[in-house]
């Protein structure tokens, strides 16, 4: 809101979507810059903001809904519901670095939606906690074990060959989430 007050002639436009078409589309050019966890294309400029743990979803009559934490290696044994069509890649990475081969039984994708299937019983879910962070669902989010998290933060391919009004909403974007730019 304060970009826009700022500067009401620059039109914004907002698609969410996975991370990988994020970055599909920051690379065709389709979009300007993501607001992403880190992406796998190194030659695009990174803007580092934060952290995000990673945590369990899950019912709450779930054996485990009682523990501290949620162990990863119980992914092998439990019905999965993976949101972003199942192509979730910081679930997909989290599972790889620890060598668990998950038992995906739904895709869905929509976070919200995989949630309220974890609410139904229908499984567990792994994802950012920042996802669940302003939803208020009937379940237990537990962080995992081991404990894990992705960066988040701005990409985009260039600042200085971004078009002004693309640079001026970055340098604002990132000040107001305390993101130092880096040299290109």
């Amino acid at each position: 809101k304060e970009f826009s007050d700022l500067h009401p002639s620059i039109n914004i436009q907002i698609e969410e979507s996975t991370k990988n078409h994020i970055e599909k589309m920051v690379s065709s050019g389709k979009a300007d810059l993501g607001f992403v966890s880190r992406l796998s294309n190194k030659s695009f400029l990174w803007i580092p903001f934060g952290e995000d743990r990673m945590v369990a979803v899950l019912p709450k009559n779930h054996a485990c809904a009682g523990w501290q934490s949620f162990p990863l290696e119980k992914c092998k044994g439990e019905s999965l519901i993976m949101p972003s069509e199942g192509d979730d890649a910081d679930v997909r990475e989290l599972f790889k670095k620890y060598g668990i081969v998950p038992n995906i039984r739904l895709t869905t994708l929509e976070n919200y939606t995989a949630i309220n299937m974890v609410q139904g019983g229908l499984g567990i879910g792994i994802m950012n906690e920042g996802i669940t962070r302003y939803w208020h669902t009937d379940t237990v989010i537990l962080p995992v074990d081991p404990p894990s998290s992705i960066e988040l933060g701005i990409t985009l391919p260039s600042l200085d060959d971004a078009a002004p009004a693309v640079r001026e909403f970055v340098i604002f974007a990132a000040d107001k989430l305390g993101a130092k730019i880096p040299e290109q």
